[in-house]
């Protein structure tokens, strides 16, 4: 009965440590989250990391001292920490972070505690404490996870209907409607003026070779969504068709494409498209750099502009940017974009090609 009075009284001096100490804690645990990794996590997952890791170390008080009040930011609701953006938050970015405040209390939990061997037990306590809380949190979010993914998952293939549906929309029923109304013009003038009726009928002819040719566009444009012939021949041939002929296109893939698995090449492909995409619409540039770098870590690329340039947070940076970041973020990957109205435009986005361990 004493031994259990000694070990309870321990965990009760472990958790006053760390109520103690909970700001350093948190500071010591947002300088490991900064440090050593590939790509670096962003300021709002890292807001969101710290929120949750907060609420770890209130739930490990909880524990080891039943009588702790809850902190005031932390009596709303018990899910609170676990709001609908802490699901944006990667699996492996978690982890890793897991790991990073765990680092952090023991640390200074150690640099507290009088040098007592009996206190070893407390210390152990404290580790196993801290493991069931974060895989509790970490299983629970993995779930919520897998939803937010299937939801950006399936927003991420309308979009690219939609986009599918203008194009049909705007160019092949406009050409088909050309050539209709032509048709019928030639039959008006077909009996009372043959070459007025003539100069419709090759009108006709000339927009339904358009149309085929639109048809044949597009047709070429979904095959090559996938990148099934690696990035550079889809890239390639993209630019072939979209870009202008008064506008310079330079393209560079260098690295292995074999190292590039399917899934993210085809997305990354989209992501690369769309971005070519507004530069040759609505950038008004004269020339556009497109750099893809793989290494044995990550896919890194770029496309760089010398058009007018624009306010990233403005008005004008519409749905094709969010969608851009959308698929970037399902791929666990960065997507900056960078502009200064009068020089250019830089799009950039690095997708990881194996899991973070955090060894940068």
């Amino acid at each position: 009965m004493a031994e259990q009075h000694e070990d309870s009284s321990v965990e009760e001096l472990i958790g006053e440590i760390i109520l103690a100490h909970r700001a350093k804690i948190l500071c010591a645990y947002d300088e490991l989250l900064a440090q050593a990794h590939s790509p670096p996590i962003t300021s709002a997952a890292a807001r969101n990391l710290h929120r949750q890791s907060a609420a770890v170390l209130d739930e490990v008080c909880a524990r080891l001292l039943p009588a702790a009040p809850p902190r005031p930011e932390n009596r709303q609701s018990g899910a609170t920490d676990r709001a609908p953006r802490a699901l944006e938050i990667h699996p492996s970015d978690a982890l890793w972070a897991a790991g990073a405040l765990c680092q952090a209390v023991l640390t200074t939990v150690a640099e507290q505690l009088p040098d007592r061997p009996d206190l070893v037990s407390g210390t152990v306590r404290l580790a196993v404490v801290l493991q069931l809380t974060t895989t509790e949190r970490l299983a629970a979010d993995a779930i919520g996870y897998l939803s937010y993914l299937s939801e950006r998952l399936h927003r991420s293939h309308a979009d690219e209907r939609r986009r599918i549906a203008r194009e049909l929309h705007d160019l092949v029923a406009h050409s088909v409607a050309v050539a209709l109304q032509n048709l019928e013009l030639y039959s008006v003038w077909q009996q009372s003026d043959e070459e007025r009726a003539a100069r419709k009928l090759d009108a006709a002819r000339a927009a339904l070779h358009d149309t085929v040719d639109l048809v044949r566009a597009l047709t070429q444009d979904l095959r090559r969504s996938g990148a099934e012939d690696g990035l550079a021949a889809a890239l390639s041939g993209y630019a072939a068709t979209m870009v202008p002929d008064a506008m310079t296109c330079r393209l560079r893939v260098s690295g292995d494409e074999q190292g590039v698995p399917p899934a993210i090449r085809g997305e990354l492909f989209l992501i690369l498209r769309e971005a070519l995409h507004n530069a040759c619409r609505h950038a008004g540039a004269s020339r556009i750099d497109v750099d893809v770098t793989i290494g044995p870590q990550s896919v890194r690329a770029d496309v760089v502009d010398d058009g007018r340039g624009f306010d990233p947070a403005g008005p004008t940076a519409g749905a094709g940017f969010a969608s851009m970041r959308e698929r970037a973020d399902l791929l666990a990957g960065r997507l900056a974009v960078s502009s200064v109205a009068g020089h250019g435009t830089t799009v950039h986005v690095e997708v990881p090609l194996k899991a973070r361990d955090g060894s940068g």
